[in-house]
């Protein structure tokens, strides 16, 4: 039984093999199972409580698919978009057949239209004090008069199915529904109702004002770019449903953060993000066997996912806008559905695999990583093998905020999220920060040889005929080609489409070593 998380036995025997592990004995003069980390039925229970431990000694990889001959090609985005529009007209065929309409609303975010207070302020600040609340409940009230009640929505569905699979003019019926027929047959209609613009005009005049000042010709327009009906020019009418769906739930999102939205600005600092998560812990299926004990780190690994890619000045704060635009809310409540993918960042699965590992990794219990703990670090979402060279440690426990030289699990959260996003431009900005030792704001030639002089080193060891800098500073140019071609800014990496290359060729031996050795491991014959 194996692990995402490679277990203290297994990380030690890859020291031991590794050639990175033998450098860095040979160099201190240790043992490789000195350095390798305690294994966690040996540590305190000051340190984790017994559930925790149960927690992670049952934490397993997903199961692995055999192989067949003719592997089913992956998923594409409109199979993805196809599935979801499927399981909502399930989802609504299930709430009529029943009369609960609460289960067609169970994954939406039920807003409490109570405000929360804050304390009491002292005498001088309850002018100020006096003036958010009136703000708030301003805000309130002007947005909650766009909502529509669960009846209203129903009402609606109930009109498209009135006016839906009617035979377009000027066609024949019995030729019409023949011709349907052997499309539906052929797999081509997927989907259980349509409607075309004329009866969508007319079954307009029915619906809520709202609804209609929604649903504009331009809108239906835009949502045949979808529509899989392409002979007679149809739309599904669950398309329809799902964009007014969105509305109301972006509404209600929207009523639901003015509650944490204090100074009433429009942003959420780090704090208010936390209380944020924390209050929709209780809602999301997929947490319930959380331990307490790591609520803490499961809110600010949360919370720094939503930070590291929406808060690119590193302001402190986010805005709601641009968090309600995202698609990281979708990822956080989609643990209310029952099944949940394993690389769903906010899961229990992926906390518990980045938590094992920084426990690991901390062989003094201290709660922080120091540096030469910092440098096992060997871990990898895609499974691959990281060595990471002291030059980048240094680097970055210079750059990165760290507590008396040592990093605490929020500043590690950011590195994890850093490595397993390379090609993300908020990823590329962050390493090219710490690659930029005299902060310049772009890497030179000189950067580059600075950090490849340790890959260098651990290279040699094994192989004599290691690449030399220039080769790989002329091919990193060439591979990146900048727009100043004496300087590489994070701007040159993100439009290259090569930058977690060229950051990986900097920083991590193994990745060089892949990057070399690459026809042979396409074809080991």
């Amino acid at each position: 039984m194996s692990s995402t998380t490679p277990t203290a036995a297994a990380m030690k025997e890859d020291e031991q093999e590794s050639f990175v592990v033998v450098r860095r004995n040979k160099k201190k003069g240790k043992a490789a199972d000195e350095q390798a980390p305690p294994r966690l039925a040996g540590l305190p229970f000051s340190t984790f409580s017994q559930a925790l431990r149960d927690q992670f000694s049952t934490l397993q990889e997903p199961p692995v698919r055999a192989k067949s001959s003719s592997p089913t090609p992956p998923a594409t985005q409109t199979d993805v978009i196809v599935e979801r529009y499927k399981n909502l007209e399930k989802l609504l065929r299930e709430a009529r057949e029943s009369g609960d309409l609460s289960r067609l609303f169970r994954n939406k975010l039920v807003v409490d239209p109570t405000l929360h207070k804050e304390s009491e302020p002292s005498d001088g600040d309850r002018v100020a004090y006096s003036l958010r609340l009136a703000t708030k409940q301003q805000i309130w009230d002007r947005m909650s008069s766009d909502l529509l009640t669960q009846e209203e929505i129903m009402e609606f569905y109930g009109i498209l199915e009135k006016w839906a699979d009617k035979t377009p003019k000027p066609l024949n019926t019995k030729w019409f529904r023949w011709v349907e027929r052997g499309l539906r047959d052929r797999g081509v209609l997927v989907y259980e109702k349509y409607i075309d613009y004329v009866s969508f005009t007319k079954a307009k005049e029915e619906m809520h004002p709202k609804i209609r000042e929604w649903l504009t010709t331009t809108k239906f327009m835009s949502l045949m770019s979808e529509s899989d009906d392409k002979i007679f020019r149809r739309l599904p009418i669950i398309h329809l449903f799902n964009y007014v769906m969105k509305r109301v739930w972006l509404i209600q999102t929207r009523l639901g953060f003015i509650n944490y939205d204090l100074d009433c600005q429009g942003y959420l600092t780090e704090e208010w993000m936390e209380s944020y998560i924390r209050e929709l812990l209780p809602t999301l299926q997929q947490l319930e066997g959380m331990e307490s004990a790591l609520e803490p780190f499961y809110l600010c690994a949360a919370s720094r996912k939503f930070f590291f890619f929406l808060d690119p000045r590193h302001i402190g704060k986010v805005q709601i806008v641009a968090i309600m635009s995202s698609m990281l809310l979708d990822e956080i409540l989609e643990l209310r559905d029952s099944v949940v993918r394993d690389t769903n960042w906010f899961g229990l699965y992926s906390l518990l695999r980045v938590y094992k590992h920084y426990v690991l990794l901390d062989t003094d219990a201290n709660g922080m990583l120091s540096q030469e703990e910092f440098l096992k670090f060997n871990y990898s979402s895609c499974g691959a093998s990281i060595y990471l060279t002291e030059a980048f440690a240094d680097a970055l426990f210079s750059e990165k905020m760290t507590y008396h030289g040592e990093m605490d699990f929020r500043a590690y959260i950011d590195f994890v999220l850093a490595m397993e996003n390379k090609s993300e431009e908020q990823a590329i900005s962050y390493f090219v920060k710490v690659l930029d030792i005299h902060g310049k704001g772009y890497l030179n030639s000189g950067d580059l040889h600075y950090f490849y002089k340790d890959v260098y080193k651990i290279l040699s060891e094994s192989n004599p005929e290691a690449p030399k800098f220039d080769d790989i500073k002329d091919e990193i140019f060439d591979m990146v080609k900048p727009v100043n071609p004496f300087r590489i800014t994070a701007a040159d990496l993100f439009k290259c489409g090569k930058g977690d290359l060229v950051i990986g060729m900097l920083i991590d031996a193994k990745s060089l070593d892949d990057y070399e050795n690459r026809e042979f491991v396409v074809n080991p014959q």
